[in-house]
């Protein structure tokens, strides 16, 4: 009879995450839908404003690369010229 008991339970337990997964699916698709309409109604100088935002990101990470490459490649320069004077003393 104990077997029984357990077994219930842990159907009962079962169908409980079941409903719960199932509540979750639904919140995630309303969400989801209410993000879309929210995103269709965006005004027209909102979305100059982030348009203009993006393409002065792209402008100062392209400004930004040779200024990387430089200071890598003069890390680099460094270190094989303290292997060099640390091989030839």
């Amino acid at each position: 009879m104990e077997k029984e008991t357990m077994k219930a339970k842990i159907e009962a337990m079962k169908r409980l995450a079941d409903r719960a997964r199932a509540k979750q699916a639904a919140a995630a698709a309303a969400l989801s839908v209410a993000a879309m309409s929210a995103q269709a109604e965006l005004p027209a100088a909102a979305t100059a404003a982030i348009t203009a935002v993006k393409e002065d990101g792209t402008d100062l990470v392209a400004a930004g690369w040779p200024v990387l490459v430089a200071i890598t490649g003069g890390l680099i320069l460094m270190g094989l010229f303290k292997k060099v004077l640390s091989r030839a003393t």
